[in-house]
């Protein structure tokens, strides 16, 4: 396993006894931790996963090294490169190692119950949309664009990611462009430092941080596509809806 997410939507089919082998962030459910490592996400050992000798490797598209990857296979190692940039993709993925692992029935159970669930929490498209800042890092002050299943979330809540267009997936943008943007909330991960409110406080007319509207949620339920990503869907939605409460908008 070479994603945390990954490693914990196998435990969430019931096939975690099948992981032989995990990367070093893979930390949840507590029984992954009893797998060896096998390296971090950017560097992989070749000769601990070839001492495993796993039928199948199952990659982060787009976040594992692709070159690692093809060493892997030019090694004889069946390597499964498996996309996670979207909330769309976590049922397909559900279905795919369900029927890689068969496990199909948790599977789709899992599937249907996260699609069912992630429609209940949509926000009437007709309410008034929230301008809000994604926080993925302070220094430098990251955010996300439109590719990313962050995004989504923001837009189902009824949030409108004004950073949505960059061309990077990551882009590095100026506290005076979150400033232009006035934004009405600002969000980050509780992997930032204790104090990362701090340094807004030179930003007073940015409207979020005049009302005080600075949260912290669980980044591993944001920055990992599992079941748990709806968890902080509920909590950003349940932010935005706050916000409008306050404004008399419902």
């Amino acid at each position: 396993m070479l994603a945390p997410d990954l490693a914990e939507n196998v435990f969430a089919i019931g096939a975690g006894d099948r992981i032989v082998g995990r990367i070093s962030g893979a930390n949840y459910p507590k029984e992954i931790l009893n797998v060896p490592i096998v390296g971090d996400h950017q560097l992989l050992s070749y000769e601990a996963i070839l001492s495993l000798a796993p039928d199948v490797v199952l990659a982060w598209k787009g976040g594992n090294p692709e070159r690692q990857l093809q060493h892997l296979e030019s090694l004889g190692v069946s390597v499964e490169r498996i996309e996670t940039s979207r909330l769309s993709d976590l049922p397909k993925q559900f279905r795919f190692l369900g029927a890689l692992l068969d496990r199909q029935k948790s599977a789709e159970r899992l599937a249907t119950d996260f699609e069912s669930r992630r429609q209940a929490l949509k926000s009437d498209s007709n309410r008034p949309k929230l301008n809000v800042f994604y926080e993925l890092w302070h220094d430098p002050l990251l955010t996300v664009n439109q590719s990313s299943w962050i995004n989504d979330l923001l837009e189902e809540c009824g949030g409108v990611n004004p950073f949505a267009a960059s061309i990077e997936a990551v882009p590095q943008v100026s506290f005076e462009s979150v400033l232009s943007e006035d934004v009405d909330l600002i969000i980050g991960g509780d992997e930032l430092p204790k104090n990362w409110r701090d340094k807004w406080s030179e930003w007073g007319t940015i409207t979020a941080v005049a009302e005080n509207r600075l949260y912290t949620i669980d980044s591993d339920h944001l920055h990992r596509l599992t079941s748990r990503t709806l968890i902080a869907m509920e909590d950003v939605c349940q932010l935005i809806a706050n916000v409008r409460l306050a404004h008399g908008v419902k």
